[in-house]
């Protein structure tokens, strides 16, 4: 039995994509994430400013910016100061770790570290995820929920995917009745469309039933 010949492609929202199939390959755009942010809601340091910080003894930095989701932090962090940022927010120069708010006490517009960081701790890195040039989607990948959320990530909102086999359904048989319809001696209900209806959807096709014959 042969199989059917490739379908055409169409290019369709990456919203409306999900069940279809890749026709091309698709290599990301950008770095994901796209910039050093914070993991959480905090503030961001240099850890070597609080490597001695701890509850009895903490180390006090002075604020020097507050930096919302959205937005970045124009100057370079110095030493002794710390940003307030928020999870999602750009980690600004010069600092390299963030300090979760629940180890900070706020003391006359300084900030006191209760608990030491790690380079790099709390921090989300350039990249960490997705690489720009890598390979997000190839041809003949189906799409599916997270493959939509990671394509609609690096920007990308249409893609061109095989477009849907539409499939004709027909029963035939002089015995065969509608459900739903009274039986006479000898008949039977026609069950095949109702079954095959379902299967071709979800292997991605448009079924259209038609009457019996």
């Amino acid at each position: 039995m042969e199989s059917l010949p490739p379908a055409t492609a169409e290019r369709v929202a990456v919203a409306e994509s999900v069940g279809r199939f890749l026709a091309e390959k698709i290599l990301s755009p950008l770095d994901l994430p796209a910039f050093d942010n914070s993991a959480m809601d905090g503030y961001s340091v240099r850890a070597a400013d609080v490597r001695d910080a701890s509850l009895t003894s903490p180390s006090r930095l002075k604020l020097a910016a507050k930096i919302p989701a959205g937005e970045m932090f124009a100057g370079e962090l110095q030493a002794s100061e710390c940003a307030r940022v928020f999870t999602g927010a750009p980690v600004p120069r010069g600092a390299d770790a963030v300090v979760m708010q629940e180890d900070t006490r706020i003391d006359a517009g300084h900030i006191l570290v209760l608990d030491a960081v790690a380079p790099g701790e709390n921090v989300r890195k350039r990249a960490e995820d997705v690489s720009k040039g890598d390979t997000l989607v190839d041809v003949g990948d189906e799409v599916s929920p997270n493959k939509i959320a990671l394509l609609a990530a690096t920007g990308i909102d249409r893609l061109l995917v095989g477009r849907r086999p539409h499939v004709a359904i027909v029963a035939t048989g002089s015995e065969l009745r509608e459900p739903g319809q009274p039986l006479l001696p000898g008949q039977i209900y026609e069950s095949n469309r109702a079954m095959l209806s379902p299967l071709i959807t979800s292997c991605g096709g448009v079924p259209k039933t038609f009457s019996l014959v």
